[in-house]
């Protein structure tokens, strides 16, 4: 995905002074905080970054197939996902896997990825990990091991691709048994968005998905859906809380008001920037405004709605119920914007 504003800026410069470039020391510090640190739900990232790996690599090769999102269960204590996207070759798995920040997808705005680290989100989790890369006829089988807070590849062996085997990415994480109903609820929180048409969850029964249907620029989940209540941007099938963006708050009241639980606006690729954890948004100007613009358009369009059914209403009996019916904060809101609306209509007749 292409992100947000990333372009950088030379604000002081000097030829007549040495300068310096900023370094990274590559040690276990840093792969600690870009492969576990970062998360503040590991449980969700290691889900939520593998299932978006998936999507993208359907997308690279056009694959209509399901991909599989398996749960842990007694019998087989792993969480799995299974791609049929391209696969990678060998050269791509190592460079790919054991480089943090490189990635295929920061140019194209059909890849949910950007920032080259979902890949390594497991180890948030696990020490160890396997992935299993069907490319070209060979399936290669890569261990992925944190040691001494240091991640190492290594390929493990390989072998040639039965005839009914796909290509794909084969992702293989060890699961904890007191952590098998986490993992179920965090699949139930992170496929949502995602159309059920594209995947299929298996190794567990119970599990179950409400699944948002298409809409086009907002949701209203009045509980139906499980949403936490407050207001959401959805953006590359991910939700990102956006109640407390400054400025926010001040052109949503109508919004907040008639939701009951949450209510969620879709927002175009290319509009907002995330941290690299993709838990949050990063709140640059570009992503505020853009935020900020979305909602209170949405916002307006919902009293607009609710101001055309009220002014049909015939009598005063009718009207009181309209109101009673909608609750004091949104009654009060409607009756508030009926008076601005007449208030424009007698200082500037131009406004009708």
């Amino acid at each position: 995905m292409i992100l947000g504003n990333n372009e950088s800026t030379n604000a002081f410069s000097s030829n007549a002074l040495p300068e310096d470039n900023f370094k990274v020391i590559a040690g276990s510090k840093m792969f600690q905080v870009l492969s576990s640190k970062i998360y503040k739900n590991k449980i969700r990232a290691v889900v939520r970054e593998l299932v978006c790996n998936c999507v993208d690599a359907h997308v690279l090769n056009g694959n209509k197939d399901k991909f599989i999102v398996k749960a842990p269960n007694a019998l087989k204590p792993t969480f799995e996902v299974r791609d049929y996207g391209p696969g990678l070759s060998n050269s791509d798995m190592v460079e790919l896997y054991t480089t943090y920040f490189a990635s295929s997808k920061a140019n194209r705005n059909d890849q949910i990825g950007s920032f080259g680290l979902g890949s390594k989100s497991p180890f948030s989790y696990t020490d160890t990990f396997t992935t299993i890369s069907y490319f070209e006829g060979v399936a290669s089988v890569f261990v992925a091991t944190m040691i001494n807070g240091e991640p190492k590849l290594a390929l493990s062996h390989q072998e040639p691709m039965s005839d009914n085997v796909k290509s794909g990415l084969h992702v293989i994480i060890p699961v904890r048994t007191d952590d098998f109903s986490t993992f179920i609820t965090e699949i139930e929180y992170v496929m949502r968005p995602f159309n059920p048409e594209t995947y299929q969850v298996t190794g567990h029964s119970d599990i179950d998905i409400k699944s948002y249907p298409e809409f086009k620029s907002y949701l209203i989940d009045s509980g139906q859906y499980d949403t936490p209540n407050g207001l959401w941007a959805l953006y590359g099938s991910i939700l990102y809380p956006i109640g407390s963006v400054a400025g926010v708050h001040e052109v949503s009241g109508w919004a907040r008001s008639i939701t009951g639980r949450a209510i969620i606006f879709k927002f175009a690729p290319g509009t907002l920037d995330i941290q690299p954890s993709r838990e949050e948004l990063s709140l640059d100007e570009t992503t505020i405004k853009n935020v900020v613009s979305t909602v209170k358009r949405i916002n307006n369009e919902l009293i607009s709605d609710k101001i055309e059914q009220f002014s049909k209403l015939s009598n005063i009996r009718d009207c009181f119920r309209f109101l009673n019916n909608l609750g004091s904060t949104c009654s009060n809101s409607l009756l508030s914007s009926l008076v601005k609306e007449s208030v424009e209509c007698v200082v500037n007749p131009a406004y009708v």
